[in-house]
């Protein structure tokens, strides 16, 4: 870590790097982020879609980091990360790590976040000191390929306060899901367990958004696919971004 940040990194007004979702004890609008998301979890009334993460949230698998505004935000994400990364496997098949972040004045469009994510994620695929798993491309257009840190490939989501119509990836703060790829390991599309994952998430999405399934959706492995694509949903089904290189291509 030690070649990630330079000092010790915690979370606003000295919070705990990594906070469980029964964290109390947090202050500002820390606080009142993990109200609005554990309240966004436990909705009956459209049910939030993914299953996993309402799954990890009730079993205590999750965890969250609230990273602040300013010049070491990027420190504090990088950090946070490596911790969950090294813990991950231990937290069990259902977890993942939810980084949401303070208010920035200078983020107002969906264009302003969309740049602002893929800024981060390349400064952190910059920064990351540790080997490129095995089993995952390195070329980003290739179906194999995944974000990873530290050593685990990792399927991101993001969220932002812009996105209306796709309800789906819309919270009142911007935030960065990041979930290991062995969360998906028994959920292969062609078994029976991964398509009833697949419907029970379709119907929810179905609920839950204004709008149909984005077309840019696909499966890890399968030909054609394109995770990074993923990552970052539009506010509509407007496909002429597909043909776009990830931004993260080199």
């Amino acid at each position: 870590m030690a070649q990630l940040v330079e000092g010790s990194v915690g979370g606003p007004a000295g919070e705990p790097l990594l906070v469980h979702p029964g964290q109390s004890q947090l202050t500002g609008w820390a606080a009142d982020a993990l109200d609005l998301f554990k309240r966004r979890m436990s909705d009956a009334e459209p049910p939030f879609p993914c299953i996993f993460g309402v799954d990890a949230t009730r079993r205590g698998t999750l965890r969250l980091t609230f990273v602040p505004a300013g010049p070491r935000r990027l420190d504090h994400l990088a950090a946070a990360l490596v911790a969950f990364a090294e813990q991950a496997q231990e937290l069990g098949r259902r977890t993942s790590l939810v980084a949401i972040f303070e208010p920035d004045s200078a983020l107002a469009t969906l264009e302003d976040y969309r740049a602002e994510f893929w800024s981060m994620l390349s400064v952190l695929r910059e920064r990351d000191t540790e080997p490129w798993p095995e089993g995952i491309s390195r070329d980003t257009e290739h179906p194999e390929w995944e974000f990873s840190f530290h050593g685990v490939p990792l399927f991101v989501v993001v969220n932002t306060p812009v996105h209306k119509r796709r309800r789906s990836r819309y919270f009142e703060y911007f935030a960065i899901t990041f979930q290991p790829r062995f969360v998906f390991d028994d959920l292969a599309e062609t078994s029976p367990q991964g398509q009833r994952a697949r419907a029970i998430i379709r119907s929810r999405l179905a609920e839950y958004d204004e709008l149909g399934p984005a077309p840019v959706l696909g499966s890890f492995g399968v030909v054609g696919n394109r995770e990074w694509i993923q990552y970052f949903l539009e506010d509509d089904n407007d496909t002429t971004h597909a043909g776009v290189r990830c931004p993260m291509h080199s």
